[in-house]
């Protein structure tokens, strides 16, 4: 049995999506369409099969900065819901799983404590906490928020990456932790990617 305590992770949606058009503002010019998976919905199966290349039914639209070996998974914890709904005037019941982009939604630790190496365990599955999440033009766009990386950078609210490392069936509920090295947060590592631009 590994690490359990009263603030361990929840998943509580699992969500997937496929890569759809988004039209996004050009400077100067008429709005461009990209293609962007970043619209998910939550599965209404008992589990979702988590592969090496991530979940099920899942895509991604430009492998050079989601999905592969490292990033198969993407979490994010709702407790990050009101700052978003707070920036973009929207109301709290608008935040819904998926929103963001993310695979798993989950609830009961945040950036600050989750550590670049753990793994987290739910029955045959072993995930490996890889990255934060870079936050990219194409959130701005889908959440109509042209400052969004500037706040995901200020309040360290990106949401990790995972890796599969052992492959299964995931379902809402809780995860167990088994700690790694411990020498980097998430929100310290996406300190460490702020670029100019970002602030």
């Amino acid at each position: 049995m590994f690490h359990v305590k009263p603030s361990a992770p929840q998943i509580r949606a699992i969500c997937t999506g496929i890569a759809t058009p988004l039209l996004m503002a050009s400077a100067g010019g008429p709005p461009r369409s990209i293609s962007t998976a970043i619209r998910k919905s939550p599965r209404s199966e008992a589990d979702v099969w988590a592969g090496r290349l991530g979940l099920e039914g899942d895509e991604q639209a430009d492998l050079s900065v989601h999905g592969g070996l490292d990033k198969a998974i993407y979490a994010y914890p709702r407790e990050h819901w009101p700052l978003w709904a707070t920036a973009t005037g929207t109301a709290l019941t608008e935040w819904t799983a998926g929103r963001l982009g993310e695979n798993l939604s989950t609830e009961g630790v945040t950036d600050n404590e989750v550590w670049v190496g753990d793994l987290w365990h739910q029955g045959d599955v072993v995930l490996r906490v890889t990255a934060p999440r870079v936050p990219c033009h194409k959130l701005a766009a889908a959440i109509r928020l042209p400052t969004a990386a500037r706040l995901m950078y200020d309040h360290a609210c990106s949401g990790w990456y995972l890796a599969v490392l052992s492959p299964g069936p995931l379902r809402p509920g809780p995860i167990e932790i088994e700690p790694g090295p411990r020498n980097t947060t998430i929100a310290k590592a996406l300190a460490r990617t702020r670029r100019p631009g970002h602030e």
